[in-house]
Parts: C-alpha cells; structure tokens; sequence
C-alpha cells in the first residue's frame, strides 16, 4: 500500500489519500492513527497482555544494555536470542503481577513523586537541571513517547515500593544471626579429582547414519540466520559545525562573557580545634564548651603550637591526630557557619570562636587553590565547538526536515538525499537479527532495517541515534534465511556427537569412580588406575577460590560423612562439560563465640 501511495502521489489520486487520511485523524486522533495496530499477545497476566512487540523492545533494551556492559568483548555469538527473550518474557509476567499485587493492595504513586524521580535522573539533565528539551529528545531516541514512559515509570515506582518496604523491615533472630555465622564460618575437609572431556574424545567414534540421523531430527539448528545489509546517511549536527567559521572577535566575547564557567573551583585547607557543644546541651554545658575554647585560644595568642593544641584539646577524632589539618575542601562541605569563617580568612589567619551545631571551633587557614579563570588559550576549542553547535542548530533542524521529505519523496535510493544535502552514502556488512558491527550494533538501526517497510524496498524514515543525529537507511542485500545442507554441516555435527559421546563415556567414569570411593576403596588408589590425580584440600571454606566454584557448591551441599575413613562421594559436572568425583571427609564448625563483633552486625 506505501509503494502504491509513493508511486501515485498526485493529482486526484494524492487528494482521495489525503481525505482517507484525515478522516481517521479527526475521528481517532493521531496517537491511534500511528499507534501501529494490534500486536499479538504472547502472555496475559490476569488478562493484562503482554504482546510480541513489549518484548522485542525489552529484547533490544537488554541486548544493548549487555553490549554497553562488555563493549569490545561483547560476543553476538554468545548470547542465544531466544534465551534472551525467555528471559525478558518472565521478567514482564514478574513485573507486571508484581504492579497488580501493589495497586490491588493500594500503593500508589503521585504525580509529584513520579515528577521528581524524572527531574532527578541525570539523562534528563543539562547543566545540573532538568531540561524538557532534552527530556522530549532521550525519549524520541528511544522510540518512545512521554506518556509511555511516565506510564512505566510508575508502574516500576509501585512495584519498587513493596520490594524496599520488606527489604526495610527484615530483622533477623539472634538464633538465625548464630547459625548464619556459623554456616559461613564452616570449614570442610575434601579430596576430589577432575575427568577432563578430552581424555575420552578419541576413544569414541562416529557412523555416518549417526550423524545423518542427528541432522535429521536437529534440521532447525542448523539454519543460516536472515541478513542484511545496509546503505545509510548520517545527519550530524557536529558534522555540520565543524566546517564553520567563527571570527576570533566572537570567540574573545564569548570568553568574556562566560568567564564565570571557565573558573575552577575554590578550595581551602584548614585546620581546626574542636570543642564539642552539641545542639541538645543545656546552657551551662554549652558555657563550659565556650569558656574551654576560649582558653585554648588564649594559649594560641600566646604562641602556642596549633597543631600541639589541636592534639592536646580537639574533640575531633578525625583531625586531632594530625593536628587538626581537615584537608582540602570546597564550598558546601562544611557547616554553613564554619565555611563562612574559613572562607573569609586569609592564609596563615587564625580566627575567633566559630559556633557551629557541633560545638566551638578554632580555625586556621593554611593555603588557597583554585577560583581562577582559565585562560582564554585553554578554552578556546571549547568555545569553538559551543559557537559552531550554536550556528549550525538552525541548518540541522532545516535540513532534518528535508532529509525526512527526499527520504520518502524518493524512497527507492539514497542517492537524491545524498546529493541535494551533501551527504555520503555509507555501508555495512551483513548483519542479522542480533545486530552486526558499528552502527549495526545499535538496535534502533537493527529495528529499522528488519522493518517491514524497509525490506520491501523503501527508504527508512529518519531514525534517531542520538541528540541532533539522524540516520537514513535502505536495504542493500537481503539474504533469507535457508536450511544449511549436511554436506556443509558434516564436520560440526560429528564434532558435536562426538562430545557428546565423550561426555557420556566421562560420566560413566566418574559414576564408576564414586561407587568405589563410596564403597571404602582408597580414593587415590582409585585416581590412580584412570590416571588422573587426587587431590585433598583440607579446611576448605565457602568462599576460598583455591578450588573450582562447582566442587566447592556441591563439597557444601553434601552430606556429612559417618567417618573420615569412609567419606561420602558424590560426581559433579562441571560448567566446561568435564566431569569431577568429590568426596567430603570431614565437616568442621566454627565458635560462634569466637565471631568477631563486626561480623555479626555485618550480617544482611
């Protein structure tokens, strides 16, 4: 229906679409119009659906969160989708029974609280402020409208708030604390050995009717996945910028104007003598407070050290030890009324008595850093970016517009975009589903070009990376995805039988070895005949990394052994396919008395 529209365009045919258009656009508004249509429901929960396209775009959500976690080392490879996706589907069926539960118990969220939680997250600011701008923009970038998201926020606000009130209101008995320590303190006496998978791979074979019938009934994975790839422009505001010209005269005003921006933070040492008064103390308490520090000061108008003083006399257990000295610090560190004196001091000046809601303090001024303005040679690319973004605001957004309009004016190449705004036509690689490398990685580019829209020939519309950057896009190969025949496949199914074999035959290795050991047979004696070592690790704890995680799960989880002559056995399979037998001799239990005090009100 688009590619019959873009064809057809005109005259009395344009007219007949404008009308068809409007009439929606009056009866439903534009927000059903573009509202893309029903979406299949994978889950209801209550009879609230969650559909195909919630989860795709947690999916994306999740995969670009993973890519940002482990940048370079991130490994498409690595990552099954469809796990992934399982994964997101539960946490959706989670969330949204837990925002049942919660309204159903009658939490809820004001508009005030759901406005300051927004104002308060630093992707929405500029400046150290909120910015609606920028706040209309993040959301744009991310496919999402402001009503959507508020609506999600809260509900995750909601949902949040019986998780921390039980979080909040968790105790633990003394008995429970006692027997957590105990068990953490816990120390058992082991012996295990390790059967690696490879030991076994050459001792095993496979037919070719094994392998035939393996392709047959696993067809489905080993399909080559669909790809693409793409042609794109870019529509950068830095791009723009950075070819225009700024006099020097402007770049000076600038500067002058802004100097207030380019100053670096002020920052004062100062040492001080405390005599504590707190806020509750009765007035003879406070006056006993008062008259002590005036003493103090005294000995200091009489020459005395101050650093000696502050050691002899300051109730500051943080400073007193090294004379006082609190250090650099900046504005809106300290007490209002101790940061004004210190502040108003010159260096080497010791003031008088400063009432603070701690008590009286003695403050010396020791040295002054920072509060001076850059100068102009430092900043000066700084300001040239700041002026070249600011003049080329109004050509991007002009050209944006355009670049939206030859888009789908000429839908069937980038070549006319490229040319009428002075553009590159750019190129990936093949990608899939999953994303690919560079701006393939990003998954609003991904969306975009697996868009029903786009694989049927047509330009993308604009897609936003980012602030004040736009991306065009069309498909420039399309490869579907096709059944992979065996005689391509031969090697990596041989391969895969033939560990699978291996891992069997290491299983049953392993079960011999634990019905022997289990049985009273020396376990190195046993370690011995299959030619691999023994190895004892006596007063093995929870978290010592001397042994393998796994060994170390399943040594704590077993039971304890009627004696150390015949300890209890059990096989263990590792997270590389290997397998291991564990035999635990002994199990060791600590004081509890003997617990540090620390520990115990460590305790979660």
């Amino acid at each position: 229906m688009l590619q019959i529209i873009r064809d057809r365009a005109q005259g009395v045919f344009a007219w007949i679409i404008v009308i068809l258009i409007t009439v929606p656009f009056a009866l439903w508004g534009i927000h059903q119009y573009f509202s893309g249509g029903a979406s299949t429901a994978v889950a209801k929960v209550n009879g609230v659906e969650i559909s195909q396209r919630d989860i795709q775009f947690a999916y994306l959500q999740r995969r670009q969160r993973l890519q940002q976690m482990l940048g370079d080392n991130f490994d498409p490879k690595l990552f099954s989708e469809k796990r992934l996706k399982q994964q997101v589907l539960q946490q959706l069926i989670a969330r949204e029974a837990l925002v049942q539960a919660v309204t159903k118990a009658g939490f809820r969220i004001g508009d005030s609280l759901l406005g300051a939680e927004i104002r308060a997250m630093p992707a929405f600011q500029q400046d150290g402020a909120f910015s609606s701008d920028l706040y209309t923009r993040a959301l744009r970038a991310q496919g999402m409208q402001p009503a959507m998201f508020e609506t999600q926020m809260r509900r995750d606000i909601v949902g949040s708030q019986l998780q921390a009130g039980i979080a909040a209101s968790a105790f633990a008995t003394k008995n429970e604390v006692d027997n957590y320590l105990r068990l953490q303190g816990q120390k058992r006496d082991i012996g295990y050995l390790e059967l690696p998978v490879e030991r076994f791979t050459d001792k095993v074979s496979v037919s070719d009717q094994e392998i035939g019938d393996y392709y047959d009934k696993h067809r489905e994975q080993f399909v080559s996945p669909e790809k693409v790839s793409i042609s794109y422009v870019e529509l950068s505001l830095d791009e723009i910028a950075k070819d225009i010209d700024i006099p020097e005269a402007q770049l000076k005003a600038r500067y002058k104007a802004q100097q207030d921006n380019f100053r670096t933070p002020e920052e004062r040492r100062a040492r001080h003598i405390l005599i504590m008064s707190p806020p509750n103390a009765d007035k003879a308490a406070d006056e006993a407070a008062r008259k002590k520090a005036q003493k103090v000061l005294d000995e200091l108008h009489q020459g005395a050290s101050f650093a000696s003083l502050a050691k002899k006399y300051s109730d500051d257990p943080g400073s007193a030890k090294q004379g006082g000295d609190l250090g650099f610090f900046g504005r809106g560190v300290m007490d209002k009324s101790f940061e004004q004196a210190a502040f108003s001091l010159k260096v080497g000046e010791v003031s008088g008595l400063v009432h603070s809601s701690f008590g009286y303090h003695i403050i010396k001024l020791e040295a002054v850093r920072g509060g001076k303005v850059k100068p102009y040679a430092e900043v000066r690319d700084e300001l040239l970016k700041e002026a070249q973004r600011a003049k080329a605001g109004p050509q991007f957004y002009d050209e944006a517009d355009r670049l939206a309009n030859l888009a789908f004016e000429h839908p069937d190449s980038l070549e006319t975009v490229a040319d009428t705004l002075g553009l590159k036509v750019k190129q990936t690689e093949h990608f899939t589903r999953n994303g690919g490398k560079g701006i393939a990685a990003k998954p609003k580019i991904v969306s975009a070009a697996y868009s029903e829209d786009v694989l049927a020939g047509n330009n993308s519309e604009p897609v936003e990376l980012g602030t004040n950057d736009l991306v065009v896009l069309r498909i420039r190969d399309h490869v579907p995805s096709a059944q992979r025949p065996l005689k391509d496949v031969r090697e990596e199914v041989a391969s895969r039988l033939q560990r699978q074999k291996a891992q069997d035959a290491a299983r049953t290795a392993a079960e011999k070895i634990q019905q022997r050991i289990a049985k009273g047979e020396d376990p190195k004696h046993v370690a011995d005949e299959f030619e691999v070592e023994w190895k004892r690790k006596d007063g093995l704890k929870r978290n010592g990394g001397e042994v393998g995680a796994t060994i170390v799960r399943a040594a704590f989880a077993m039971a304890r052994p009627s004696s150390k002559d015949k300890p209890t056995a059990q096989e263990v399979e590792l997270k590389s396919g290997d397998q291991a037998v564990v035999a635990l001799y002994a199990v060791v239990n600590p004081e509890v008395t003997k617990v540090d005090e620390a520990a115990r009100k460590s305790r979660p």
